[in-house]
């Protein structure tokens, strides 16, 4: 089959989905599948504009196509901006003159990220191609802006922005989302024309042939978690944003620094919240914070840890699956749940005994949560092997790619198109 993926990055672009998609691309290529990635030139952060890639690449057997940054984008933070918003536009254009040039694919995938306009850009290639349309939703905007009031319920552009979106959901041969609760949630809002599937992510696979980033400027915790003189470690690693809550898990920790308990909160990472949160916890001990870093490097201060932390705003769940929960996981570490109760997530932790979850966002709330953690320090190294237990046996990256190996077998290509 000739699969069109259609995102802005690609490997060795930094976002996360840069990378999986080249773990899915390489095991579909391994599958027999002819694949073609267009994306632009390493763009995500400023850091990246420096990567030195080819405009044209075959990169374990896919085929590559670099757009150029826009001139102006290395300097200019508007022009930055607008390539987001841009991509979606010079993907199509460049859909339309392959078409007439003769060009034929069976399948085009595209992501959710820019909002709306990736999901329609990707849509209207598939119609170009006359081919079926893989939509991969990451998150379910708008609905995740709406739920968040970043967006306004009533206004024009979100009826509008809306309307578009359940398009495109709605014309997927395949729509992928990360959990039964952003499937259900989808179902409700635009049942896609052909089938909807629950395929989660999974750890980032290294494709640095050095294996530089080892080491880390945070001594590991000391494998024996039932030592009774040092802090237990609480990480959360990853984007700091609005979705989160995460002021109140800082307001729990003032809360107990004067309890004494053994307890320390690292926050590593980098976002909108990120200044936020370090005023809160000005004065604070036990809430430590370390810049963003390479996930190669991260690895080593995450797995030192005891418990990874996860906390999402209430109801965020039905729109969005937080990936970092699969990295904890994959590095054997317990989760700290701060999620409502009910939900797939809260599920996942308290039926497979892999932490502590809290299901409610008020401070004391959270702060008892941490007291019980505190108590239940012996119950650590069990919850550790049931963590390593579970990725194993469900979200490691052998069997997440056989998913997608078989979900893109199932496809009956139009070959008389």
């Amino acid at each position: 089959m000739r699969v069109l993926i259609v995102y802005r990055h690609f490997w060795p672009d930094s976002p996360p989905y840069a990378s999986m998609l080249r773990s899915i691309a390489k095991r579909l290529v391994a599958d027999g599948h002819e694949v073609t990635v267009w994306a632009e030139s390493p763009c995500y952060k400023q850091t990246d504009l420096s990567i030195d890639v080819p405009r044209l690449e075959n990169l374990d057997g896919i085929k590559v196509e670099r757009f150029a940054s826009l001139p102006g984008s290395r300097t200019i933070g508007s022009i930055r901006t607008s390539g987001k918003a841009l991509f979606p536009l010079r993907a199509l254009a460049r859909g339309l003159w392959r078409k007439l040039k003769g060009e034929q694919f069976d399948l085009v995938w595209t992501a959710t990220i820019p909002p709306v306009v990736q999901g329609t850009a990707g849509r209207w290639l598939a119609r170009i191609f006359s081919s079926k349309f893989l939509y991969h939703c990451q998150d379910l905007y708008p609905e995740l802006a709406v739920h968040m009031k970043i967006w306004r319920t009533g206004g024009l552009g979100t009826r509008i922005l809306r309307r578009l979106e359940a398009k495109n959901r709605a014309s997927a041969d395949l729509l992928v989302t990360l959990s039964d609760d952003m499937a259900n949630t989808a179902r409700e809002l635009s049942a896609p024309k052909g089938e909807l599937v629950v395929i989660n992510n999974f750890m980032l696979e290294d494709f640095n042939e050095d294996g530089s980033g080892s080491s880390t400027d945070i001594a590991p915790s000391e494998t024996g978690n039932s030592k009774k003189d040092r802090n237990i470690r609480l990480i959360f690693a990853g984007n700091m944003g609005a979705f989160q809550g995460l002021d109140r898990l800082v307001e729990a920790m003032r809360l107990l620094e004067a309890e004494k308990l053994c307890l320390e909160l690292v926050m590593m990472g980098t976002g909108k919240a990120l200044a936020e949160l370090k005023r809160r916890a000005t004065g604070l001990e036990n809430v430590i914070f370390k810049p963003h870093s390479e996930f190669e490097y991260a690895k080593s201060i995450i797995r030192a840890a005891d418990l990874g932390v996860v906390a999402l705003e209430p109801g965020i769940q039905r729109f969005a699956f937080p990936s970092k929960t699969l990295t904890y996981l994959g590095l054997g570490l317990p989760i700290f749940l701060i999620c409502e109760e009910g939900s797939e997530l809260a599920g996942l932790i308290n039926d497979n005994a892999i932490g502590f979850a809290c299901s409610s966002p008020d401070v004391e709330a959270i702060a008892e949560s941490l007291r019980n953690v505190s108590a239940g320090r012996a119950e650590l190294p069990v919850m550790r092997e049931h963590a390593a237990q579970l990725y194993a046996r469900e979200f490691v990256l052998g069997k997440v790619l056989s998913r997608w190996s078989r979900l893109i077998e199932q496809i009956e290509p139009d070959r008389d198109c």
